[in-house]
C-alpha cells in the first residue's frame, strides 16, 4: 500500500486515469481510495506531512471530487458531502453510495460500515475502500435483478443531495423565544414540585420513580398493582384518587418538554443561531426519514406545548416566511389506491370530508346528524385500521369498553370489506413471497410471522399491513422533495427546502417568491405519484413555524 497524497500530490492521477474510485473515511482519521487495480491510504498520522497534513490531501483530491467523467463510490456520500464542503469541495458527477444501495438492495437498516459486509469475504479492516468497490458490483447487480433501479437510482441517490442541502442550511431559532419558553417551563416545573412536596408531606425526587412509588402506595395508600408501577398508564388509571397524581403526570410531562426541546437544544445552536438537524436516510424499515442531534421531527402536534415549542423556530431573515405544505389524509388515500375500496375511492375523488362519510356510515345518520364525536371515533378507527389497531387499543385510544370499540371495528369491516380483504392479502402475500412492498418495489422481509410467540406474531402482521402505506407515503414526499429541490435550484429562487417531518415540508421562502413558489410546491406534491385518487396538500405561511399547521 502507497500513500495517496505526496507532498506534490503524485498518484493523483492514476485515479483520474481509471474513471472510477471508491473512498472511505474511518473513524480514525484514516481516508482510503481505491481504484480496481490499487487502494492507497491516507493517515494524520503519518508526521512526514506536518501539521498541515489534511489541507494538502484536500487540495489534492478536488480535482478528482469535481471532474463530472470519474465515478464515485462512497459509503455515506452525505456525510461526506459535509467534510468535503468545509474545504469548499463540491462532489460533483457520477456517485454511488453503498449504505443505500444495500438499504434498497437486502431491506435492512444501515447504521454502520461494518453492516454491509461479511467480513470473511472481503478484508474490511485493511482494504475499505476496496470492498466498497467489489461490493458496489454485487448489490448493483442484486439492484437490477429486483428491479429498484427506479428507488434508488431516481429517488435515494438523487435525495441524498437535497437532504445535505437541507442539512447544510438549516432551521433559524429564535433564541428570546427559546428562553421565554424555557422560562415558562421552569417556573411551571418549580411551582409543581412546591406542590407535589405540600400534598406528600414531605421532600422527595419527583424524578425517581422508585420515591414516587413510595409515596403514592406506602404513604398515600393508593391502590396499585404487584410491581407498584408508576408509569403514565397506572397513574392516569388513579389519576382522581389523589391530587397529587395528575401534578406529577404534569410535571413528567413539562420536564420532559424542558429537557428535551429547551435544554436538550441548546448545544445543537451554531453562532448565526440554526440548528441543522441530520436527517437518517436508511435507519427505518419502511423508508421513513428519521431527525436526529437534534430530531426536529418528535416536536408534539396539534397541542398547546406543540405550538409552543415550534414558535421557536422562524424563517431566516425578517424577510422570509415559512411554507409549510403537507399531504391531507396520504396513508387513507393510499389505502383507498391498494384497497380499490369504492367508498373511500369516491369520497376522495369528490372531496368529502372522509371521516363524516365514515359517521355517517358506521352510526348511520346523515351528513348534518354527525356530531363532533361522532366524527372524532370515525377518525380514530379511520387511522387505527391503517395502523392495525385491536380492540383494546382503540377502547384505550377512545376511553370505551373493549365491546364497543369491538362494534366500531367489525362495523367498519362490514362497511368495507375490500379493505379486509386487501389487509388479509398483504399477510398472504407476505407468507408467500417473504416480504411486503411499497409502491416503488421498497420491500419489509416477514421472518416473524413464524415466530413461536404469538404477540410476535400479531406485531409482525400490523408492522407489514402497515408497510405498503406508510413506505409508499415516504417514497411519494421522497419524489415531491426532489422536484421542488430541482424546481427550486432550476427556476433561480432563493427559497430553499429546510424540513421534512414525514407528510409535511417546510420552505423557507422569500416573501417576494411566496405565491410563485406556493404553486410550485402545490404542482411537485400534488403530481408526484398517479393514485386512484388525488393527492391534495394543505398550505400555509407564516414567520414562525407554529403559526402554520
Amino acid at each position: 500500500i502507497s500513500l495517496v497524497i505526496g507532498k506534490k500530490g503524485e498518484n493523483i492521477e492514476n485515479i483520474e486515469k481509471s474513471g472510477v474510485f471508491s473512498l472511505f473515511h474511518t473513524n480514525n482519521n484514516e481516508i482510503h481510495l481505491s481504484t480496481e487495480k490499487s487502494e492507497w491510504y491516507f493517515s494524520s498520522e503519518i508526521s512526514m506531512f506536518g501539521d498541515d497534513v489534511y489541507e494538502q490531501y484536500f487540495a489534492s483530491i478536488k480535482q478528482i471530487m469535481v471532474n463530472e467523467n470519474i465515478r464515485k463510490i462512497f459509503f455515506d456520500s452525505k456525510a461526506l458531502r459535509h467534510v468535503y464542503s468545509t474545504h469548499n469541495i463540491e462532489i460533483k458527477g457520477k456517485f454511488d453510495d453503498l449504505s443505500i444501495m444495500y438499504n434498497v438492495a437486502e431491506g435492512k437498516v444501515v447504521k454502520h460500515f461494518e453492516d454491509i459486509f461479511d467480513l470473511s469475504e472481503y478484508d474490511v479492516k485493511n482494504y475499505p475502500a476496496n470492498s466498497l468497490l467489489r461490493l458496489y458490483d454485487v448489490l448493483k447487480n442484486k439492484i437490477n435483478e429486483l428491479s429498484l433501479n427506479l428507488l434508488y437510482s431516481e429517488v435515494e441517490l438523487p435525495l441524498s443531495v437535497v437532504l445535505f442541502d437541507m442539512e447544510k442550511t438549516g432551521f433559524k431559532v429564535d433564541l428570546n423565544r427559546l428562553e421565554e419558553i424555557g422560562q415558562m417551563y421552569k417556573n411551571e416545573i418549580d411551582g409543581l414540585t412546591l406542590k407535589i412536596y405540600e400534598l406528600a408531606g414531605t421532600k422527595f425526587n419527583i424524578n425517581s420513580s422508585m420515591q414516587i412509588a413510595e409515596i403514592l402506595f406506602d404513604k398515600l395508600n393508593l391502590p396499585h398493582n404487584k410491581k407498584k408501577s408508576t408509569g403514565a398508564d397506572v397513574l392516569e388509571e388513579i389519576q382522581d384518587m389523589h391530587p397529587i397524581v395528575p401534578l406529577i403526570l404534569r410535571y413528567r410531562k413539562v420536564n420532559k418538554l424542558y429537557s428535551t426541546y429547551i435544554v436538550g437544544l441548546k448545544p445543537h445552536i451554531d453562532e448565526n443561531d440554526f440548528v441543522h438537524t441530520t436527517f437518517n436516510q436508511t435507519l427505518t424499515a419502511t423508508g421513513r426519514l428519521s431527525s436526529s442531534e437534534p430530531n426536529l421531527q418528535n416536536i408534539p402536534i396539534r397541542s398547546d406545548e406543540s405550538r409552543q415549542i415550534r414558535s421557536i423556530y422562524v424563517a431566516s431573515s425578517k424577510n422570509n416566511v415559512l411554507i409549510d405544505a403537507d399531504y391531507s389524509q396520504i396513508e387513507l388515500r393510499l389505502l383507498a389506491h391498494f384497497s380499490e375500496d369504492e367508498f373511500f375511492i369516491d369520497a376522495f375523488n369528490n372531496n368529502f370530508d372522509i371521516h363524516t362519510q365514515t359517521a355517517c356510515q358506521v352510526f348511520n345518520v346523515t351528513k348534518e346528524n354527525v356530531t363532533p364525536q361522532m366524527r372524532r371515533i370515525a377518525k380514530v378507527v379511520n387511522f387505527g385500521i391503517i395502523y392495525g389497531i385491536s380492540t383494546f387499543g382503540l377502547a384505550n385510544d377512545l376511553k370505551i369498553f373493549p365491546k364497543d370499540a369491538a362494534k366500531f371495528i367489525d362495523s367498519f369491516y362490514e362497511l368495507h370489506p375490500k379493505v379486509r380483504e386487501y389487509l388479509d392479502k398483504i399477510i398472504i402475500d407476505a407468507k408467500n413471497n417473504g416480504k411486503v412492498s411499497t409502491l416503488l418495489g421498497r420491500f419489509r422481509t416477514a421472518q416473524e410471522l413464524s415466530a413461536t410467540n404469538f404477540m410476535v406474531r400479531k406485531a409482525a402482521e400490523r408492522a407489514l399491513q402497515n408497510m405498503p402505506l406508510q413506505g409508499s407515503a415516504a417514497d411519494i414526499i421522497k419524489l415531491a422533495m426532489i422536484k421542488i429541490y430541482n424546481a427550486l435550484k432550476n427556476g433561480g429562487f432563493k427559497a430553499k427546502l429546510i424540513m421534512q417531518v414525514h407528510d409535511e415540508l417546510i420552505i423557507d421562502c422569500p416573501e417576494n417568491e411566496v405565491e410563485q413558489v406556493k404553486e410550485l410546491v402545490r404542482e411537485a406534491m400534488n403530481t408526484a405519484y398517479q393514485l386512484k385518487v388525488p393527492l391534495i396538500c394543505d398550505m400555509t405561511s407564516s414567520y414562525r413555524w407554529s403559526d402554520g399547521h
